[in-house]
């Protein structure tokens, strides 16, 4: 069963941070928030280590001070902060096993080139994470209320665990679902995804199953994005695209940065 009582927000110094704190005080007022960024180690033999190292403290101790204080200015309930030393997957994976936290929300630079895009903490944060990964890019906005969710999966279990999370949203009400399949359904797995939405008093609809091409698929989800509230993409979906890409494990291919990089609204990926 997916717990979504604590989340954390993965703070950066940027511009979009007072919007992300916004965004998840907007889509979970009910869950506890802890913030928290990561301090890479450096080598002893770089030079002015001590200098580099007090300094990089100030900068990940002033973030984790300016998310927290825009987190309580819009009411969200903080529970901890911290400042992680490690590198950021570890990091992270290792405060999310201790702490139980259910989804990560953090910002994701859009960078069109793989080697540069595998460098940020969000591209990082989705292609090797296990949780759900909430991104907010400059492109996105933040919706009032949640009208159309889209949803982008491979199929039947996709949608039950989009749903899922959909049910710790706020303001979801009787918004209209968006599935977007990578294959045409059969009779029975359409009815199935049928009885689901429609029990959680969602209206659905199901437009042609996404095309296999990548150009084309990142052009129909983004084409999609553009008339919905939030994404819910299933990592399955982005995997299609690194198989193709023949990319190694735990990096994002270019069809994936774009995809992710380019949404105009809030993305969780799971």
């Amino acid at each position: 069963m997916l717990e979504l009582r604590n989340i954390a927000l993965y703070t950066l110094r940027s511009e979009y941070m007072d919007e992300l704190a916004e965004l998840v005080s907007r889509l979970f007022p009910h869950s506890s928030v802890h913030v928290v960024t990561t301090i890479t180690p450096i080598r002893s033999r770089a030079l002015y280590t001590k200098l580099l190292s007090i300094t990089l403290n100030r900068i990940a101790e002033e973030a984790v001070r300016n998310a927290e204080e825009a987190l309580k200015r819009c009411g969200a309930r903080v529970a901890r902060s911290e400042v992680l030393r490690g590198r950021p997957v570890k990091a992270i994976t290792e405060y999310v096993e201790k702490f139980g936290i259910g989804l990560v929300a953090t910002l994701f630079s859009l960078g069109l080139n793989p080697e540069e895009a595998t460098r940020e903490i969000g591209s990082l944060f989705a292609a090797n994470l296990r949780i759900p990964v909430m991104l907010y890019t400059g492109l996105s906005h933040i919706p009032r209320r949640i009208d159309t969710l889209l949803m982008v999966v491979k199929g039947v279990e996709g949608v039950r665990a989009g749903l899922a999370i959909s049910d710790h949203l706020s303001k979801v009400g009787r918004a209209r679902v968006v599935v977007q399949l990578l294959g045409k359904p059969r009779p029975r797995e359409l009815e199935y995804i049928k009885i689901q939405v429609h029990t959680k008093g969602m209206a659905l609809s199901i437009p042609p199953p996404l095309p296999r091409s990548r150009e084309r698929l990142v052009k129909a989800v983004l084409g999609e994005a553009e008339h919905s509230s939030v994404a819910l993409l299933e990592r399955s979906v982005l995997r299609v695209l690194r198989r193709l890409s023949f990319l190694p494990r735990g990096r994002l291919s270019r069809e994936e940065s774009a995809l992710l990089g380019s949404m105009p609204i809030p993305t969780i990926v799971f």
